[in-house]
């Protein structure tokens, strides 16, 4: 019985350090693809990228479609057949997605600073937490609730810090 549980915590224990990695992953990726995107924005325009870059994802859409089982692809497949909402709902999210691609690529493009685009655009997660709240009747724990005011800060102080540096330049001109 003490065998079992101590395989379980550590079956638990290696889930958490998988996981965090995972997280890690996906951070030093959002953390470095703006680098990327303005780089590559030098040498070609908003568009082109965009349409580059889903027919990239299509062909990654694909390739994981022959990796995993079609069964579940079949099955959801038939459920949106039969229900128009969803299908409304992925069209209506995939046009925001473009529209938000779209003026993000801009902003990286236009903008001096590619670190200040990137911690200004953060705020998503302050939506995501309120939304979730909203409309899927999600609870905010307390400490979702310090990392929203911490975020909010933090965006107010850099952008704070930002709009002084430039007040402090138009007075030396």
């Amino acid at each position: 019985f003490i065998f079992i549980t101590d395989n379980i915590i550590y079956s638990m224990f290696i889930y958490s350090i998988m996981l965090l990695l995972y997280y890690l992953f996906v951070n030093v990726i959002w953390g470095i693809s703006p680098i990327f995107e303005k780089y590559l924005l030098r040498k070609i325009n908003i568009l082109s990228f965009i349409i580059i870059g889903s027919g990239i994802q299509f062909l990654a859409a694909l390739l994981l479609m022959l990796y995993y089982d079609n069964a579940y692809i079949i099955k959801d497949v038939t459920i949106l057949l039969n229900d128009t909402s969803i299908i409304t709902g992925i069209f209506f999210i995939t046009i925001l997605l473009f529209i938000s691609k779209y003026l993000y690529l801009y902003i990286v493009n236009n903008d001096k600073s590619i670190a200040l685009v990137a911690i200004l655009t953060s705020i998503y997660p302050v939506l995501t937490l309120i939304f979730g709240y909203l409309y899927l009747n999600e609870t905010i724990t307390g400490e979702e609730f310090l990392g929203f005011i911490l975020i909010l800060l933090g965006i107010f102080l850099i952008n704070y810090s930002s709009s002084n540096k430039l007040h402090m330049i138009s007075k030396d001109v």
